[in-house]
């Protein structure tokens, strides 16, 4: 007799489990949530900290960053990549040039992707927000070479493309959660979404 009730608990649980998957998205007050810009500007950095630059100590630096448009009147993330750069080349010694032609170096940057890429899945039962087992991440990426010429138009330096990335992500298994990330700068921040 308890097997029988077994079964028949199981039969009436499994159409439950297999109803679908429940999508859950997480809100934000701004345009981009706090984990998002830090995933740009995580691979942002990681990336103008990888591409390779000829000697700056002492000359003046013009820096122009090319990518495929602006993205948004309130993120700009071309600018974020300049700023980025010119504050690299300063910390190495160098000037930035606030005119091309008074520049020793001119530094052109092509940004080819700047964003992020979010996933999420969720086993539960849908109308309910009851989840079993939820995963949900989202990466960010930053993809950017650099092209360095002297004031004649000659190539100093011709860095090939760089890729660098971010991560957070999310499991959950009933009420459990499990967290892996390496954008926040300690655990405190871990609860941040």
């Amino acid at each position: 007799m308890r097997c029988a009730s077994t079964r028949g608990l199981l039969v009436l649980l499994c159409p439950l489990l297999t109803l679908g998957c429940l999508y859950d998205r997480y809100t934000s007050n701004t345009k981009r949530s706090a984990t998002e810009q830090l995933l740009v500007s995580t691979s942002v950095d990681r990336a103008v900290d990888a591409v390779a630059l000829p000697e700056v100590d002492g000359r003046r630096v013009a820096v122009r960053v090319v990518g495929l448009g602006h993205i948004d009147k309130d993120y700009d993330d071309l600018e974020y990549v300049q700023t980025a750069l010119e504050q690299r080349v300063l910390r190495l010694g160098g000037m930035i040039a606030k005119k091309p032609e008074a520049a020793d170096l001119r530094m052109t940057v092509l940004v080819a992707a700047v964003g992020t890429v979010e996933r999420h899945f969720v086993v539960g039962v849908p109308n309910f927000n009851i989840g079993i087992f939820g995963h949900y991440k989202q990466h960010g990426y930053t993809k950017l070479s650099l092209l360095t010429q002297d004031p004649s138009g000659q190539i100093v330096a011709d860095s090939p493309f760089v890729m660098e990335g971010a991560h957070h992500e999310i499991w959950e298994l009933m009420m459990a959660v499990w967290r892996r990330e390496d954008i926040y700068p300690d655990e405190r921040a871990l609860g941040v979404d």
